[in-house]
């Protein structure tokens, strides 16, 4: 269906600045010319507390690696009222959706295309030079830049509940997850716009058709509950080094306590032996010398009774012997170092 009537206007939306309307095929907000501002707005606010926004849209251009800005969706109290946010007011109050394809500050940690969501009550400020980082309520990476095939955008709203995004840029007919945030709602009189402005760096960014329609509301949503996070301070982390330092000297202290006693025992315990072993050793020896003195009163005994019988019993190297066998060599001492 045309874009406009037979007097160049559209029923429903107004298109200001460099937009340009393409009959039967796309709203151009900007082409690839370099410092040029383009939007649309909605003539009429938003009815209802739950409603859909589908729309589709492409960008693209001819420049290689550079290209910009991006454009952005609205849902404001305000309209029509251009400025440095990607064609439009940075003192907006409802919610702005960025498509931003241009990297400024070289930081982030996410990569471009990015897509992100910014809530305002006409206070914030959107830092171009961080690409809005600081306000940023949620957002996604989509590489929704010239595909072979329509790319479109789904926005979904419950008041009080939730708002959802859902993009198609992967495939044809593939709709992905871009962001969820609970507990949101918009100005009572919103109006739906787009605009998109390009600087040094530039792109087409067409509007291809955009539908609204009003929904049931959904069930309620409780906001997921935030991760807690460690709490951590510089006297927290001395206390605890300390703890461990007193914690492995009391270890070591068990240790060595341990050790000092169980070589103790064990001296203690040799000790003992060699006593007892010295007068084990002593004993035998004087048992085998009584032995020794009553084998030899006994034979000099019975000579005396008999003197026909030959020689003694046990003769004096026999007696010696014996004593140089039963008796050690070197006397016993319980001295340290023979333990």
């Amino acid at each position: 269906m045309p874009y406009i009537d037979d007097e160049l206007q559209n029923r429903w939306f107004d298109f200001a600045g460099n937009t340009v309307i393409s009959t039967n095929h796309q709203i151009r907000l900007t082409s690839t010319r370099q410092s040029q501002l383009g939007y649309l707005w909605s003539r009429l606010p938003l009815i209802g507390d739950n409603f859909e926004v589908e729309f589709e849209f492409k960008v693209d251009g001819s420049h290689g690696h550079l290209y910009g800005d991006g454009f952005a969706m609205w849902l404001t109290k305000q309209r029509m009222i251009p400025g440095p946010v990607f064609g439009s007011t940075e003192k907006f109050e409802g919610l702005g959706i960025f498509f931003d394809t241009y990297d400024n500050e070289r930081a982030h940690r996410h990569t471009f295309p990015y897509v992100m969501a910014m809530l305002n009550d006409g206070t914030k400020l959107y830092n171009t030079g961080k690409d809005g980082s600081d306000n940023e309520l949620a957002g996604c990476e989509a590489d929704f830049r010239s595909k072979g095939f329509p790319t479109r955008a789904r926005f979904t709203y419950h008041k009080g509940n939730f708002i959802e995004l859902y993009l198609l840029w992967k495939a044809e007919d593939e709709w992905s997850f871009c962001l969820k945030k609970h507990d949101i709602v918009l100005p009572e009189q919103i109006y739906l716009g787009f605009s998109a402005h390009t600087g040094e760096v530039t792109d087409n960014h067409d509007i291809i058709s955009v539908v609204t329609r009003t929904i049931p509301p959904a069930a309620k949503e409780s906001a997921p509950k935030p991760e807690k996070m460690k709490k951590s301070s510089s006297s927290g982390g001395i206390l605890s080094i300390l703890f461990k330092m007193i914690l492995a000297g009391a270890l070591v202290g068990a240790l060595f306590a341990g050790y000092r006693y169980y070589d103790q025992k064990s001296r203690s315990a040799c000790l003992s032996v060699s006593i007892a072993l010295g007068l084990l050793c002593s004993l035998t020896t004087d048992i085998a010398l009584s032995a020794v003195r009553q084998s030899k009163f006994s034979s000099s005994q019975q000579q005396a009774n008999n003197p026909a019988l030959p020689t003694p019993f046990l003769n004096k190297d026999l007696q010696q012997h014996i004593l140089a066998t039963v008796r050690p060599k070197t006397p016993f001492h319980s001295h340290p170092d023979n333990w």
